[in-house]
């Protein structure tokens, strides 16, 4: 993300404005994609959409190989295709981990997911800021010109197919294959396998517990994923929801 921020501002001449605008539109896609995502991991299951998203988003950095200071239209791309599938990829993230993990460890797990996570993202931005600095101008890349970032952009999006394979490895139990996809749309009110999706009733008492947006975003989540797992598992024929804050903090 950095780094294609400062190839609009070095490379294709642009200011602040053309940088921005792009990121907030990111932002809007990523939030008009997400219940789509959801529905989505509730009939599929978190490893699907994350082997499709990841697949996808290795393509992106191929696509800031043709932005000139003639030419935007690639940033219109670049932001749907972004938007809906990082939406898809942070959902799945988010969820494995729930799905994943013992129950009775799980919050070391997850400490430790964020963990690592946070340091890799840390790592991989260091070594390209590091690469950026060391790489020649230009580059020729199978008779195309590459003008250094646009080199660490293919590496990026190499290293990015190569760690999709990895999700294949990924045992999650109740998850469907990536062909699914095909039939992840059900009607309302109707369980992935066919049959009749549980009622609910929910009981909501966090009005005066205030959240942050990414704590809201866990909440619904950690409650999608308890939806899910009484549709798949339970076959109950009704589930409650009660939603309190304890002490002001614990939920």
């Amino acid at each position: 993300g950095s780094s294609f921020s400062l190839y609009l501002l070095r490379n294709v001449k642009r200011g602040l404005t053309v940088i921005a605008l792009p990121s907030t539109a990111l932002a809007v896609v990523r939030l008009v994609a997400a219940p789509g995502w959801g529905r989505t991991l509730d009939r599929l299951g978190a490893r699907p959409v994350l082997l499709a998203c990841s697949f996808g988003i290795s393509a992106v950095p191929f696509i800031w190989l043709f932005p000139r200071q003639d030419c935007l239209w690639p940033l219109a791309i670049d932001v749907v295709v972004t938007g809906v599938l990082s939406s898809g990829h942070s959902l799945a993230m988010f969820n494995l981990p729930l799905a994943l993990a013992p129950r009775a460890q799980r919050p070391f797990y997850l400490a430790a997911f964020s963990t690592v996570a946070g340091l890799a993202y840390s790592l991989a931005t260091l070594a390209g800021g590091l690469l950026t600095q060391a790489l020649p101008d230009e580059t020729q890349w199978v008779g195309y010109t590459l003008r250094d970032l646009q080199l660490v952009f293919v590496l990026s999006g190499l290293l990015r197919l190569a760690a999709a394979f990895t999700a294949f490895g990924i045992r999650e139990h109740a998850a469907r294959d990536l062909g699914a996809f095909g039939a992840a749309q059900v009607p309302a009110g109707r369980a992935a396998d066919g049959g009749t999706a549980p009622a609910f009733t929910l009981d909501n008492r966090l009005a005066g517990c205030p959240l942050n947006v990414n704590e809201e975003i866990h909440v619904l989540q950690v409650v999608r994923e308890a939806l899910s797992n009484v549709a798949r598992h339970a076959r109950a024929a009704h589930a409650g929801i009660a939603l309190r804050c304890e002490h002001g903090a614990a939920i």
